[in-house]
């Protein structure tokens, strides 16, 4: 049974801060593409307040579940561990279930490479971030 009780609250929200630098390293990097596949203009991102918001309650919803499992026996404490742990996750979970989503809703493939992207970043980051602590 998973103990859902020895969360290190602190380092939670530190992954979930390194999942936002991170998600902001990323789409600085690909913003140009991201807002072509995506359909949007820079302009309407001035109104992504509440986007932002919404993504660090997910981070840190996503972090606390990785803590758990990385404390559970699934990995050994190194970042390497956790990492992969991230992968694994991410590889089962958020890209089948992003991919499922694209290919019913016909939306852009390039988006979600993008998407995508940023997940496997975040979810390898906060994996081996909280293997560690």
């Amino acid at each position: 049974m998973l103990d859902m009780g020895s969360v290190d609250w602190l380092w939670v929200f530190i992954a979930a801060i390194a999942s936002m630098i991170t998600g902001a390293v990323w789409y600085g990097i690909f913003q140009d593409q991201w807002l072509k596949a995506s359909g949007k203009k820079k302009s309407d991102m001035s109104s992504a307040s509440m986007s932002y918001l919404w993504s660090f309650i997910f981070a840190v919803v996503m972090a606390y579940l990785l803590d758990v499992l990385s404390n559970s026996g699934l990995t050994e404490p190194t970042f390497a561990s956790g990492a992969m742990l991230g992968f694994w996750l991410w590889l089962g979970f958020v890209l089948t279930t992003m991919g499922t989503n694209t290919a019913f809703q016909d939306k852009n493939w390039n988006l979600l490479m993008i998407n995508a992207g940023n997940q496997l970043l975040a979810m390898v980051v906060m994996g081996g971030i909280l293997a560690i602590y």
